[in-house]
């Protein structure tokens, strides 16, 4: 994987439940850690649902290999604050290609805001 590539600081998050000042459970995202990344547009599509136009993109996020890394889980996101406003990731594959841990591709979809 050539260095160059990596352009963009991304953070990886997991959720985790806390409890708030009345005991009401609470969802909040943690930090896992931040990296230099590279993120590729793979497919997107829009559609009309309810009288609100939606799309949905998939992207391809690549970052070296550390056992940090290796503790990615589909269920975490990836934010990304280089772009304004913040981009987040839904992570939905985690990929470690050819088993060589050298890198980790993240099949991710992009979250939209209303």
């Amino acid at each position: 994987m050539r260095t160059g590539r990596l352009t963009q600081r991304v953070k990886c998050e997991r959720q985790s439940k806390t409890q708030d000042a009345i005991g009401q459970p609470v969802d909040t995202w943690t930090e896992l850690f931040s990296r230099r990344a590279s993120i590729e547009p793979l497919s997107g599509r829009e559609l009309l649902q309810a009288s609100v136009e939606h799309s949905d993109t998939t992207v391809k996020i690549r970052m070296r290999w550390d056992s940090t890394v290796a503790k990615i889980r589909p269920y975490d996101r990836i934010k990304d604050e280089s772009q304004s406003p913040v981009v987040l990731y839904d992570v939905t594959s985690v990929i470690n290609p050819r088993e060589k841990d050298w890198e980790i591709e993240l099949l991710c979809r992009r979250q939209l805001f209303a």
